[in-house]
């Protein structure tokens, strides 16, 4: 089945793009979540916070707080689940090292595989920005 062109309709969620989306591969999501047990993992998405978009986690039997799976300053580009071993292969970038390629073993470890830049980033001295809040209009702002 072709996903549809949606257009876009001001508080109408069934004609979005991610409703679409959603009803298409709800039944394979709900097998993938089946075959999890426990749901530990399922699903996962990147989810923007104050100026970074880390990888979060929701247990699949509800009820948690989503909680960042890849954390820190870094934004997340893109990642893959190999569903065998659980590795989350992802990109991510930060204010001083544009992006490249990483590995989250199922314990948590991290490793790096790429280091594109290495000589470009031994030839310039960049600063990492100083991030700060502020109280306006009964809003916290971050910048």
């Amino acid at each position: 089945m072709a996903l549809q062109r949606a257009v876009y309709r001001p508080r109408d969620a069934e004609h979005t793009v991610l409703h679409q989306v959603i009803a298409e591969h709800l039944e394979a999501f709900l097998d993938a979540v089946a075959e999890a047990g426990d749901g530990a993992g399922l699903p996962q998405f990147v989810g923007r916070d104050r100026g970074t978009y880390r990888l979060y986690r929701i247990p699949a039997k509800g009820g948690d707080v989503p909680s960042p799976i890849i954390a820190g300053t870094r934004c997340v580009l893109g990642f893959s689940v190999a569903r065998e071993t659980v590795h989350i292969a992802f990109t991510a970038t930060d204010p001083v090292s544009p992006a490249e390629l990483f590995v989250l073993d199922p314990d948590g470890g991290e490793r790096r595989l790429t280091d594109l830049n290495r000589e470009w980033k031994a030839e310039v001295e960049l600063s990492r920005p100083e991030r700060f809040t502020f109280h306006r209009a009964g809003y916290d702002i971050d910048a």
